[in-house]
């Protein structure tokens, strides 16, 4: 950068201010002066210092309902004032009892994921992920460092009874038709034509 003049007097201050538009890591900068006669100073090493940025982290899949099996649970991390995605970030994943289920960095996208068995579970059930301040990635966490999701397992078939036709009733005529019963103990039923 370079000042112009007029000068207040035989003397200047400056600032380097960073913003978004600056990378986190490592920076570098040399302090140059020149007098109004072209007289040059250059003596000043290298002045080196960091840029950090705050981290944030959501939630973002799955949400509501979810099938028990082996579930993937994403979560995104992103730079608190930019909304850039930061790669290679490290996120921790909890579940209900705050017990560790695992692990993983962000991909190019800014997003963890880690596969769990959920087979053994029905009902509602929390799980949650966090991230840490990073210092050698130059990132400190933000406002948002946690986020959670209750998921809904449902891993129980509908029970279905057939009421008429009984089993092996001869029927006359058409049209032939089924009256049953179907209940599920926790979610929607959806139901299909009789297979013939």
């Amino acid at each position: 950068h370079n000042l112009t003049p007029p000068f207040t007097n035989n003397w200047t201050n400056y600032t380097i201010v960073t913003n978004s538009s600056w990378i986190v890591g490592v920076h570098a900068a040399k302090l140059i002066a020149w007098d109004l006669n072209n007289n040059k100073n250059d003596t000043l090493p290298l002045l080196y210092f960091n840029v950090t940025g705050k981290s944030s982290i959501d939630w973002n899949s799955p949400e509501g309902d979810v099938k028990p099996g082996i579930t993937v649970f994403k979560c995104n991390v992103t730079e608190e004032d930019t909304g850039k995605p930061i790669s290679n970030y490290p996120v921790y994943f909890y579940n209900e009892s705050g017990a560790s289920i695992g692990g993983n960095t962000t991909n190019s996208e800014g997003v963890a994921s880690l596969a769990y068995n959920t087979s053994q579970l029905s009902g509602e059930h929390s799980f949650t992920c966090r991230i840490f301040s990073e210092p050698e990635l130059y990132y400190y966490i933000g406002s948002k460092f946690t986020d959670s999701r209750t998921l809904f397992f449902d891993n129980q078939a509908p029970v279905i009874t057939l009421l008429q036709p009984e089993n092996n009733e001869f029927v006359y005529g058409l049209p032939v038709f089924f009256n049953f019963t179907a209940v599920d103990n926790l979610s929607l039923i959806h139901i299909s034509e009789p297979t013939r």
